[in-house]
């Protein structure tokens, strides 16, 4: 088949003879101004650079090299905004059809970060929280129903609530009960639970949020001392199933269990009502932890100021006092919901309120991670 007929020479150039490459171009590659084949286009000069779009330049002009570490995920991966949630953001995006995507609000954002804070991983050791108060009727059984269930919701891994009361503990009647089995079971038979399935039937699953509760012996008849040595075999044993613990305490500081709850305890929350007395023992609370020989867990610890409808006393100061002395502070407002005393429902917390729960779950964890970090 006979070969196509070569192009005629540029003029003045001999036919048969070959054009030669203008000395500095690449190999392959016509001079400058000869056309590209199929193209028609003349090709400029000098070499192929790079296109330093986006690149630093150095003090010389050149691009500076990066190194494989400068290829992350977050640079190179386009992150598309989440779908919002609802209000007219969620209406701008279903009606465009996902086409314009306005994303959450700062509101929204938030709730996300604290979510995330509540959620993350606790690794090692179970971890112990203790709820302490030396002021009764201030909410530091509600603060712990409160704290144990929004946990449960948020995290994958298990969580329980002991009532080490050594008087006659209410944490059981905060939620809905689902044994006759209190912690003296627990103590009685701590040494023979070989699996979950025997913890199981020690405890009261609340059915909406997943938490575990270890009732208070409440039969008189039955009901003898609780001691410290009760609690260590309880602790000994949720150990062995749980990751987060949140036991609800008496008032005595005196009593030989409270001590044991301090020993055991990575985090501490303090709960203060908003009235002078009961600020001022709160106050005093952190001051016998450190008597007791934990300065540091009295730092680190997070103080729940419960709010009310009608008080005089300025709460924002009772914030602003504890702000000075523990790690964190928390306002919870006054809930309609919460004040009828019965078994608690999350959903039907004002928005305020589950907010504030939220963020005492946050400043928890954030302690415990604190707490496995000075550990180590």
């Amino acid at each position: 088949r006979p070969s196509a007929r070569p192009p005629d020479p540029p003029a003045g150039q001999p036919a048969g003879s070959r054009s030669r490459p203008t000395p500095g171009a690449p190999r392959g590659v016509a001079g400058a101004g000869a056309p590209v084949a199929g193209l028609g286009v003349p090709l400029s000069a000098g070499p192929i650079a790079a296109d330093p779009v986006g690149a630093d330049a150095g003090e010389n002009g050149q691009v500076e090299r990066e190194s494989v570490a400068a290829l992350t995920q977050e640079r190179l991966l386009q992150r598309r905004r989440p779908i919002p949630e609802s209000g007219w953001r969620r209406r701008v995006y279903r009606i465009s059809r996902g086409r314009v995507n306005p994303g959450d609000s700062a509101d929204v954002r938030a709730r996300h970060e604290l979510e995330a804070r509540a959620q993350a991983r606790v690794s090692g050791e179970t971890r112990f929280v203790a709820v302490l108060s030396e002021k009764g009727g201030v909410g530091k059984t509600t603060t712990t129903v409160l704290l144990g269930m929004q946990l449960a919701i948020l995290r994958a891994d298990r969580v329980v609530c002991p009532d080490a009361n050594p008087d006659r503990g209410t944490l059981a009647t905060r939620s809905a009960s689902n044994t006759t089995s209190t912690i003296q079971d627990l103590v009685a038979s701590a040494r023979r639970i070989y699996g979950f399935p025997d913890m199981s039937r020690m405890v009261n699953r609340d059915p909406n949020t997943r938490l575990d509760i270890v009732a208070s012996e409440n039969d008189p008849h039955k009901r003898r001392a609780f001691t410290a040595a009760d609690y260590e075999a309880v602790a000994y044993a949720l150990s062995g199933y749980y990751n987060i613990v949140v036991t609800d305490t008496g008032t005595d500081f005196t009593h030989q269990v409270m001590g044991a709850i301090l020993a055991r305890a990575h985090q501490i929350v303090v709960v203060a009502g908003a009235a002078v007395d009961e600020a001022v023992l709160a106050s005093e609370t952190l001051d016998m932890v450190e008597a007791m020989g934990y300065p540091q867990l009295a730092r680190d610890a997070v103080v729940v100021v419960q709010g009310a409808s009608q008080s005089p006393v300025n709460v924002a100061e009772v914030v602003r006092h504890f702000g000075t002395r523990a790690r964190a502070v928390v306002r919870v407002p006054r809930d309609e919901h919460l004040s009828e005393g019965a078994v608690v429902d999350l959903e039907r917390l004002a928005p305020a309120t589950r907010r504030a729960v939220l963020r005492l779950a946050a400043a928890v964890v954030d302690g415990i991670n604190d707490a496995a970090v000075k550990d180590s």
